[in-house]
């Protein structure tokens, strides 16, 4: 399991939402005016594996603090992942970046 946590200087919760719902092919959302829980899969094919990725974020004041977790991407007898929950962490860090330049985030 890889876990990251960001934070954004904003309170902005659901344009985010919106967002991550527009770069994420989402299966599983839970949300209200203070958190929101996005889930969804997806499959890697170097390890053969389908891998449960989540994104936590809850509105503290004017910050939204974020937890993404890449999960259960490893296969076989030594439950090797190849990177691929990594390779997850890294893509929602692009996405966040784009978010934050598209909203003049500092």
């Amino acid at each position: 399991m890889e876990i990251t946590t960001f934070e954004l200087n904003i309170n902005r919760l659901d344009d985010l939402r919106k967002y991550l719902c527009n770069e994420f092919s989402i299966g599983y959302q839970k949300t209200n005016e203070s958190f929101f829980v996005l889930g969804f899969e997806e499959y890697y094919f170097r390890s053969n594996s389908t891998q449960l990725n989540l994104i936590v974020a809850t509105l503290d004041y004017d910050m939204i603090k974020i937890d993404a977790i890449g999960s259960a991407g490893g296969s076989g007898l030594f439950n090797l992942n190849l990177g691929s929950e990594k390779n997850f962490i890294n893509k929602f860090s692009k996405v966040l970046q784009k978010f934050k330049d598209t909203y003049k985030i500092p």
